[in-house]
């Protein structure tokens, strides 16, 4: 399913200053995939109601990882670098 492992697609990310955008694309996806289960588990167990934001879960899913994708004027991922600047990889 996802065509890189994880740590290519962070390395292609985050270590450089123009991101690759097989690596960005691949980490879109798996996020959005990781959002769209976990809103899914929370519909099923009736925590959630679908479109209780005016949004179906596909859509919400998108929504709630589009600001890790935040850029710079220089183009490189803010929120990323943040997080993963505090783990020693």
């Amino acid at each position: 399913m996802y065509t890189l492992p994880l740590h290519t697609t962070l390395d292609g990310i985050l270590q450089s200053s123009h991101p690759d955008r097989a690596a960005v694309n691949d980490l879109v996806q798996r996020c959005y995939h990781f959002a769209h289960a976990y809103l899914k588990h929370r519909l099923r167990n009736g925590s959630l109601q679908d479109g209780s934001f005016g949004l179906h879960a596909e859509d919400l899913a998108m929504d709630c990882i589009a600001e890790l994708f935040q850029r710079d004027a220089a183009g490189r991922f803010v929120v990323l670098e943040k997080y993963f600047a505090s783990m020693p990889w």
